[in-house]
């Protein structure tokens, strides 16, 4: 008979994809039961970012436009949301970055 096998390798870091320069250095509390923390490097000011939340089956269950007017936080809102593991992508000019979020 046939034999399929598959390897998975599972990495433990929070960051699924940093290409180009990080713009969000923390995501806190993860996993959450609410309110989400993105914490943002210093020289974020007057870029604009585009915030996308995809659920596992790639639903967007969130998108946020705007700019960084200096602040070095965003809170996201997650407690309407179902318990689960969730996909957070921060674009900023050419660069994004992807974290899993566990939103219990």
């Amino acid at each position: 008979g046939c034999v399929l096998s598959t390897s998975v390798s599972v990495s433990s870091q929070t960051a699924i994809d940093q290409s180009m320069e990080s713009f969000v250095t923390k995501i806190y509390p993860n996993p959450s039961k609410g309110i989400v923390t993105l914490v943002l490097v210093k020289n974020a000011e007057n870029k604009s970012f585009e915030l996308s939340l995809r659920n596992l089956i790639g639903q967007e269950v969130i998108n946020e436009q705007g700019i960084f007017n200096g602040q070095d936080e965003i809170q996201l809102n997650l407690a309407t949301l179902d318990k689960g593991v969730y996909f957070l992508t921060v674009k900023r000019g050419h660069s994004e970055q992807t974290f899993k979020i566990l939103v219990q």
